[in-house]
């Protein structure tokens, strides 16, 4: 008893109050009564298929004899699976019925939680966001840090392509042939004016 009061205080209010809707909604809803064998007493029992066709047999159990009845006439039923109308399956198999399955009834006590069920997985896609969500934050709290990073090496580099710039090259590797000094200049000046006076 105190499992239940624990589990009634984790059940959020709102899928307490649709559970307690679902409930009113199902008693309402009457039982379904089994579905009744089909009667044996008759010389043939006919049954319409979901094909258009009409099942015949002389017994509707294990062992009675099918026969298909179609615009053709009637023709001995081959070995397959068939589907009435209100869903039961007849397998045949050389002729003869090997196996009646009523259609599947669903279960009014499975329906209610049908909410718990949409709410778990609606929690566990929620989860599973949160989580990609901090991922992907955290992966951009990285490529924020890589390009910083990258950043700070482009700026030295371009800083070390500046001052390979702006160094001069150093002397030339070949010296001029001749060079004037001053005083070369001087007294090729004074011979010159020496030998104009003449």
């Amino acid at each position: 008893m105190d499992l239940l009061k624990e589990i009634n205080k984790i059940v959020p209010e709102d899928v307490k109050k649709q559970i307690q809707e679902l409930t009113v909604k199902f008693s309402e809803i009457p039982a379904v009564a089994p579905a009744n064998p089909a009667p044996t007493n008759l010389a043939t029992i006919e049954t319409k298929l979901v094909d258009g066709t009409t099942l015949s047999v002389d017994k509707m159990e294990v062992g009675g004899v099918a026969n298909i009845i179609s615009e053709a006439g009637t023709l001995p039923a081959m070995d397959a699976e068939y589907e009435a109308e209100d869903g039961t399956k007849i397998t045949v198999a050389g002729g003869l019925i090997t196996a009646i399955t009523p259609k599947e009834v669903e279960s009014v006590e499975e329906t209610p939680a049908a909410p718990m069920a949409e709410m778990a997985a609606l929690t566990a896609r929620l989860a599973a966001l949160e989580t990609e969500f901090a991922n992907v934050k955290a992966e951009n709290a990285n490529l924020k840090v890589a390009m910083s990073q990258v950043n700070d090496a482009t700026k030295v580099s371009l800083s070390a392509i500046n001052s390979i710039i702006a160094t001069p090259a150093g002397e030339p590797t070949q010296k001029p042939k001749t060079q004037f000094k001053q005083d070369n200049l001087s007294s090729l000046g004074d011979s010159i004016k020496n030998n104009l006076k003449k």
